[in-house]
């Protein structure tokens, strides 16, 4: 789950939902991740993702936490 700071909407109108889902799949693509399913909200969003083993193996804990700043 992502929140944003004292409630304040994430998404504006339904052209950012939009925008924000392509890059999670483009950016879940890239780093060979599982989008299974999403909720967006206009002050929050929540991902559920899957991390295969074999990639999780290969990243270093940095790597997984710069993958998950992208996807904030």
């Amino acid at each position: 789950m992502c929140q944003k700071f004292q409630r304040c909407n994430v998404f504006n109108n339904s052209n950012d939902k939009d925008m924000f889902l392509q890059i999670i799949n483009k950016t879940a693509t890239i780093h060979k991740v599982t989008l299974h399913d999403y909720c967006l909200m206009d002050n929050h969003y929540y991902l559920l993702i899957e991390i295969l083993p074999l990639v999780c193996n290969l990243l270093e804990k940095q790597e997984v936490k710069v993958i998950l700043s992208i996807i904030k």
